[in-house]
């Protein structure tokens, strides 16, 4: 498990946020069975499952398989940092609803705009869940990694808007530790870009 350790070290709320590439055909059943999400957390151990879940794998009794073998696969934890990289990389800290994946300035001041975490299509659950498809994931990897490779970690800080102060992450961007948050920036791009080379969706829970 990858982890955005400091990106959330000074976030006082507790909703958090995890990142998981999933094959096309597994994202295909949480469509139909967003359940299945607690399932692919659970994979380690359902050796005495609860009702529900005794129901759920009934349903899915052709694939389990299969899905419990992609649930043992690294997933990339946000923790509580979702907020914060959400604002990082697109530069809004209350917005969370964005009408693009990938927005490029056309000034070449602004810098480059990637909706990696609260993007994508959402499904029908009781938390927030929403999924890349293997082609969008293609686009924010290649976004995410001309950031990475091209964008100076600090300037592109600075040239993003201030939080708010009434912002849940205003604490955090002021006492921010920018060394290691590049870090965790590094290791979100490269599971996106690991995603994209098996030709995997991503999955992004928010709960």
């Amino acid at each position: 498990m990858a982890s955005a350790v400091v990106f959330y070290r000074r976030n006082r709320y507790v909703i958090t946020g995890k990142v998981r590439q999933v094959s096309p055909y597994v994202l295909e059943k949480v469509k139909e069975y967003p359940d299945i999400m607690t399932l692919l957390s659970l994979s380690e151990d359902i050796s005495d499952p609860n009702d529900w879940l005794i129901e759920l794998i009934e349903k899915i009794n052709d694939d389990i398989t299969l899905i419990l073998a992609e649930g043992k696969t690294e997933f990339f934890d946000l923790v509580t940092g979702w907020h914060s990289m959400h604002w990082f990389l697109t530069g809004e800290s209350e917005e969370y609803n964005l009408p693009f994946i990938v927005n490029e300035s056309t000034n070449g001041y602004e810098p480059l705009l990637v909706n990696a975490v609260l993007g994508g299509t959402r499904i029908k659950a009781d938390f927030d869940l929403r999924y890349f498809t293997p082609d969008e994931v293609k686009q924010v990897a290649k976004a995410l990694s001309r950031i990475a490779r091209q964008e100076n970690f600090a300037e592109r800080w600075k040239k993003l808007k201030q939080p708010p102060r009434t912002s849940r992450i205003y604490l955090w961007y002021t006492e921010d530790d920018r060394d290691e948050n590049f870090i965790d920036f590094t290791n979100f791009v490269d599971y996106y870009k690991n995603a994209s080379e098996r030709g995997n969706a991503i999955l992004i829970s928010i709960y």
